[in-house]
């Protein structure tokens, strides 16, 4: 199966409870909803030979295109900090992750040579996978409170909703090869996709705070 290396963009929102353990050190649980257009494709061409009758070979070239997505993303993580000064916060965060993926396979063959006894013949086989996956995900990043209820942060995140495994649709050909009769080419497919990334975000959070004072050690 070729790689399909994806890319793209996220966008949502998160809710989040922190609360200042002690001296500096800050603990909470976050969990976090965004719409996906992370899109990857991959293909290859392959040669080889087929032994035949009588030393007749069939020559088989083969043409494979890939592609998967992570249509929506969700994580629900703990985290723990420290806080350098009293309003930039460092963390690390972990826990896990669910997310909305496809993929799709689509594959032709071109069958020729003396074992086919000149004819080319053609046949392919295509696949379609959907569904919702749950894996893990783990990160780190620093959250400063730039105003009074205000903060930002930067985020990296690494997610792993596991492997896919599903079949393809089978095809056949079927042909009259001139001395040896008919021959019938058939091929069955068996597809894996592993959805896994990283992820690099930003964004702005309004804390509500309760009546505490306004600074990150207390949302």
């Amino acid at each position: 199966m070729p790689n399909a290396n994806a890319d793209g963009f996220i966008g949502g929102g998160q809710v989040d409870y922190n609360f200042q353990w002690s001296g500096n050190i800050v603990v909470g649980a976050e969990a976090d909803f965004q719409g996906a257009a992370i899109r990857g494709s991959g293909g290859f061409i392959g040669f080889f030979s087929v032994p035949g009758p009588i030393g007749r070979p069939s020559n088989v070239v083969s043409a494979v295109n890939h592609q998967k997505s992570v249509d929506w993303l969700g994580t629900v993580r703990g985290r723990i900090g420290y806080l350098v000064t009293p309003s930039l916060l460092a963390y690390a965060t972990s826990g896990l992750a669910y997310g909305g993926v496809t993929a799709n396979v689509a594959i032709a063959q071109g069958w020729g040579g003396p074992g086919n006894g000149g004819r080319l013949l053609t046949t392919g086989a295509a696949g379609y996978f959907s569904d919702t996956r749950v894996g893990w995900t783990v990160g780190d990043g620093f959250e400063w409170m730039f105003a009074p209820n205000w903060s930002t942060k930067v985020e990296y995140l690494y997610y792993d909703l596991g492997t896919s495994v599903w079949n393809s649709s089978a095809a056949a050909s079927f042909a009259l090869v001139p001395r040896f009769g008919p021959f019938i080419d058939a091929i069955g497919v068996v597809s894996q996709t592993r959805f896994d990334g990283h992820i690099v975000r930003a964004g702005v959070n309004y804390h509500l705070n309760w009546g505490a004072s306004p600074t990150i050690a207390s949302y």
